[in-house]
């Protein structure tokens, strides 16, 4: 198939245009494209005359092309291609912010942000907001998340009930850029303990979830991370549970299309919401649920891509209520356990597994002649002998539930392992990888 003409390709996208148009300078675009341009409010100079506009403050004036686009129908018709199809209003204003500089996305007031941006009120971003056009409401939401990178002080002093209503009417927006930078501002401000509980009385849950479920990917991103920093907090979880954040945090936490750092933020957060009895339970009575979280343990990909820890911590806490054990155990959790210790000998992976083994073990005469099959007897008898401390205690006991031999004894799951309340949240860019005891410590 031959090479489509250049001219018949939009100088901003690159492809086909579907609906070509005219601009002051004489060249054409597609319409989206431009369009996507004038909505941001970032006029690029034509990209084949840097000289041929020089007032990107005059009105952008767009005369279809027709000419143009029946010449690139009639080629498509002669050499067999397919004809363009028009270009999705998100896709092209992901393609123009490419064009754009770093930290400028938003308007072209934006480009002239300096770090004042960070000291701006409540008020100017409520009076900014009070606009509907969804370029002046990404302004808004962009300087209020420069603002939430500015330290404890301004998340605290802008974590108000008024500005997160306003947050949670407008994560709700169908456009990619408010959706984006709401949710990006809703993880910095619930970097602080004080701000987690508050953020969640807001109402903020709901919206966060049905960006979850059906959000521009990169707001699904935040949108994870969010709800992962909210669930650190002991009195967050129920309501988070209740309000419906499982379904889609299971679904973005198997899905290999997402990023890797969201599958982490959505694990993480399952870890946090089945801490709570009622949502371990919830979990664990999804069909199909446990036998996903297996495989992602046991997945050489999930083990490269950082996903087997926080599938291990699950786990773990699936097999401390009645509901887990059962749904582990008809799902091959014994076999799949054992193969993961075997794998990850020593490390903190090991210890979920092995606490997910002992707390199946308890009273289960099906367990017994499971564990022997797996060859787990061989594996703890070992760990029993080497691990020391918490690792060799639960192997011992595992052991004796295997051998019949237990002592009926009542644990707290969330106190078998050493350091439940890890954070694995990683980010590029200015911030290394880290480790966070109890909480989420990055910025966006």
């Amino acid at each position: 198939m031959d090479d489509p003409p250049k001219e018949f390709l939009c100088p901003i996208s690159n492809s086909l245009m579907a609906d070509p148009v005219i601009i002051s300078s004489g060249e054409s675009f597609d319409r989206p494209c431009i369009q996507a341009c004038v909505d941001l409010d970032f006029i690029p100079l034509s990209l084949s005359d840097p000289n041929s506009n020089p007032n990107p403050n005059s009105p952008l004036v767009l005369i279809p092309n027709t000419r143009l686009k029946n010449a690139i129908l009639n080629w498509c018709e002669r050499s067999g291609h397919p004809p363009p199809l028009p270009l999705a209003p998100h896709a092209a204003r992901e393609i123009v912010r490419s064009f754009m500089p770093p930290r400028t996305v938003g308007t072209r007031r934006n480009q002239k942000a300096t770090s004042t941006e960070e000291d701006c009120t409540e008020e100017e971003i409520l009076i900014k907001l009070m606009d509907s056009i969804p370029s002046d409401q990404e302004e808004a939401m962009i300087s209020l998340r420069e603002a939430t990178r500015g330290g404890r002080e301004r998340r605290l002093y802008l974590c108000t009930r008024r500005l997160l209503e306003v947050i949670s009417r407008i994560l709700s927006s169908p456009d990619p850029g408010v959706q984006i930078n709401a949710a990006a501002a809703i993880v910095n401000l619930s970097l602080e303990p004080e701000n987690k509980v508050r953020i969640v009385r807001s109402g903020v849950v709901p919206p966060l979830v049905a960006v979850l479920r059906s959000g521009h990917p990169e707001a699904r991103d935040h949108a994870a991370g969010a709800i992962h920093s909210l669930a650190v907090a002991d009195d967050n979880r129920t309501v988070i549970g209740f309000l419906g954040a499982i379904q889609p945090l299971l679904q973005l936490f198997s899905d290999p299309v997402e990023s890797p750092r969201t599958r982490r933020d959505a694990g993480m957060a399952l870890y946090y919401l089945s801490l709570v009895g009622n949502n371990r339970s919830k979990i664990s009575m999804i069909p199909g649920t446990a036998r996903m979280v297996l495989d992602m343990a046991a997945g050489e990909d999930a083990a490269v891509a950082g996903l087997r820890r926080p599938a291990v911590m699950v786990l773990a806490n699936l097999a401390g209520c009645k509901e887990g054990r059962a749904a582990l155990m008809d799902g091959g959790a014994v076999a799949a356990l054992v193969a993961v210790m075997a794998a990850t000998a020593g490390t903190k992976e090991e210890e979920y597994c092995l606490s997910a083994l002992h707390e199946m073990s308890r009273g289960s005469v099906r367990f017994r002649g499971i564990a022997r099959m797996a060859g787990a007897e061989r594996l703890l008898m070992k760990v029993a002998e080497e691990g020391g401390g918490m690792r060799s205690d639960m192997a011992r006991k595992t052991l004796r539930a295997m051998r019949g031999e237990a002592e009926e004894e009542e644990y707290d799951n969330a106190s078998i392992v050493s350091d439940g309340l890890m954070s694995i949240r990683g980010r590029h860019g200015r911030n290394n990888f880290r480790y966070a005891p109890d909480h989420n410590t990055t910025e966006f």
